[in-house]
């Protein structure tokens, strides 16, 4: 075991970022469900999929969605059991996998994808507010920066902050998806959506 890692509860590190977190820090089932739907429920993956599909038949549509979830499953339930079993990040996870020099390459992808992540939903939640609005150019801009720090004051505050705005956010996105779907089949019809 590398003895870089400490295993030891540091109280500066609440989030254990460097440290193993100890069964007494652990987050409930329910925590942890809340935090990964609120990855899942966001508008770009929605977009994403609908573009994709809009080339398919509904048949296609659910075969990419299974065996696309089935792949992310397997990963997700190989990295899950892992980091269960001991209390480690991913990237202390890496740290063992890769060494310390190799861990660093591969952790080097998180803040990629996630500065990544982080300003395309800031700017699609930001746009959705302002065309909703009915507003254009610098007040656009203006929603777009605020969509941008009041995610990011969530994002800092941890994962308490985050878990607190998932029980919120999730029944409203699938409150919104489903009628959407509802509103989508009443004006396509259901026969045009299913083929």
């Amino acid at each position: 075991m590398d003895t870089n890692v400490k295993n030891v509860t540091d109280t500066k590190d609440t989030d254990f970022e460097k440290s193993a977190v100890p069964m007494s820090a652990r987050k409930s089932f329910w925590s942890i469900i809340i935090v990964w739907l609120g990855f899942v429920f966001v508008i770009t993956s929605m977009m994403t999929g609908g573009g994709l599909a809009s080339g398919l038949s509904m048949k296609e549509i659910i075969t990419a969605i299974i065996i696309g979830n089935i792949f992310l499953s397997l990963i997700a339930i190989a990295i899950a059991n892992m980091a269960s079993k001991t209390g480690l990040s991913f990237a202390l996870i890496t740290r063992y996998t890769f060494g310390n020099k190799g861990s660093k390459i591969a952790t080097l992808f998180v803040p990629i994808v996630n500065i990544g992540w982080y300003t395309i939903q800031a700017a699609t939640y930001g746009n959705f507010i302002a065309s909703v609005l009915h507003i254009q150019g610098t007040g656009e801009l203006i929603i777009l920066f605020l969509s941008a720090v009041v995610m990011g004051i969530f994002a800092f505050s941890g994962i308490r902050a985050i878990t607190i705005l998932g029980y919120v956010a999730i029944p409203a996105i699938i409150f919104l998806s489903v009628g959407t779907a509802i509103k989508s089949g009443m004006i396509a019809g259901w026969d045009t959506i299913a083929n």
